[in-house]
């Protein structure tokens, strides 16, 4: 039957150092069914020194 290379979305890379588990083509298939193949990619979506306090903040209920 062969090794394992894919099973439910997930890609699984097995080596003598162990297995490697991996969702990149999932992640690749949602961004193309969304039309965001070719959007800019970011490290970060805020600024990493901003200090979250909580109960303070711009949220607000209505």
């Amino acid at each position: 039957m062969g090794k394992l290379k894919y099973f439910l979305g997930i890609e699984i890379a097995q080596s003598s150092f162990g297995v490697a588990l991996s969702q990149r083509k999932y992640a690749l298939d949602i961004l193309e069914e969304t039309g965001m193949l070719d959007c800019k990619p970011v490290d970060t979506p805020m600024d990493p020194n901003v200090k979250l306090i909580p109960g303070q903040g711009a949220f607000r209920r209505s």
